[in-house]
């Protein structure tokens, strides 16, 4: 029957019918923000990203930070080393300078050209060589492949070549190391400033190495879960059929296009009043 109030106009759709808008709901009210429909690709990580980055200093500026803290560290570490060694170098080999003091150590010069107990006694300029390689790879090491590197890794691997250095200038220029300082409760070899910087150091080193670790660990999981809640967002909402700029999906039981299925009533056809139109 023709001129019905819900008669099909030519091409599949309904006179009056209101032509919804890109991404509106069936009932013409558009969807409340993040229910289906997904942010622009990499939105959410760049948001998630960007403010854990602002707070963060460059590795440039870490990297003029821990030099900085390096170099005075070191410089002021082997100039300590330098003038006690001067000092205690003007006494003679084997003489008690001073001491024992509270029972723990005393003064005492001695002149060794190996290492702890005696050992590569005769590798004294070895034992130099060694010494500097160990420190330029701690360097190398430190503000090439750790710039983020904690200040309490700046701050042993300071002490280790301070030290490294000061005994090598000992064994290249006199051919043996001045030890002094002297343990009375135990014993223990003969050592200095130098020793401390290295033994300490290397302590401070390794622990600020488990530290970085253990903060690259802590953050590992969150960036990785930034990445894939952004890709499975995208993903289901692809799935659900909804993106921006998408049509609405059809109402039930009618095509993409508006058409009646066959048999079936038109989507929105009907009257208000619930008649089919005929």
């Amino acid at each position: 029957m023709t001129g019905g109030a819900g008669a099909e106009a030519p091409g599949g759709s309904h006179p009056g019918a209101e032509t919804e808008a890109p991404g509106s709901g069936a009932d013409g009210s558009r969807p409340e923000a993040g229910a289906g429909v997904p942010a622009p690709a990499g939105t959410a990580r760049e948001a998630s990203v960007a403010p854990a980055g602002a707070n963060t200093p460059a590795p440039r500026s870490l990297r003029a930070r821990n030099a900085g803290v390096f170099a005075a560290m070191a410089a002021a570490w082997l100039a300590a080393d330098l003038a006690t060694k001067a000092h205690f170098d003007a006494f003679s080999v084997g003489e008690v300078v001073a001491g024992p003091f509270l029972g723990l150590f005393r003064f005492k010069l001695v002149h060794n050209t190996g290492m702890a107990w005696g050992m590569f006694s005769d590798s004294t300029l070895f034992l130099g060589a060694m010494s500097l390689v160990v420190c330029a790879v701690l360097c190398v090491y430190l503000f090439a492949f750790s710039p983020r590197a904690p200040l309490v890794q700046v701050l042993g691997a300071a002490l280790v070549v301070a030290g490294g250095v000061g005994n090598a200038i000992d064994r290249f220029a006199q051919g043996y190391v001045v030890d002094f300082i002297d343990l009375a409760f135990m014993d223990f070899p003969v050592f200095n400033v130098a020793d401390i910087g290295v033994t300490c150091g290397f302590v401070l080193f390794l622990a600020g190495m488990l530290l970085e670790w253990r903060r690259a660990e802590a953050a590992a999981p969150e960036g990785g879960g930034e990445g894939t809640a952004g890709a499975g967002g995208a993903g289901g909402a692809a799935a659900r059929g909804g993106g921006p700029g998408d049509d609405a999906p059809a109402a039930a039981g009618g095509s993409a296009d508006g058409n009646c299925p066959a048999g079936g009533v038109p989507a929105g056809g009907g009257a208000g009043d619930g008649r089919d139109g005929r």
